[in-house]
């Protein structure tokens, strides 16, 4: 949820999405998902050596950033504060690729 449904007072609960390098997927043929809701099919976690976190990074990190900052859900998070600073990437990746009005190909 962005920041600043939260009028202005930001919850100690809330933090940058993970997705790419703090979190992934392991499918039951073994490839990879950098979220448990967000569909980019990666490779098998079989094709990995020893630092799957780096290789996550790689992998997805250019995709997800351009995904993060590329537009937020409402309107307003073209001129959002909170945005600009990358303090916040104006809402769930997921819905933002998925269900939003605007959504980021």
């Amino acid at each position: 949820m962005p920041y600043c449904e939260f009028n202005g007072v930001i919850p100690r609960f809330t933090s940058a999405c993970s997705v790419g390098y703090g979190c992934m997927v392991i499918n039951p043929p073994l490839s990879l998902f950098p979220c448990v809701s967000l569909f980019m099919k990666g490779p098998s976690v079989l094709s990995v050596n020893k630092d799957i976190g780096s290789f996550l990074l790689k992998y997805y990190g250019p995709r997800i950033r351009q995904l993060k900052w590329k537009t937020g859900v409402f309107e307003k998070c073209d001129s959002c504060v909170y945005r600009m600073r990358k303090k916040c990437q104006g809402g769930c990746l997921t819905y933002k690729t998925q269900y939003s009005s605007r959504k980021v190909q």
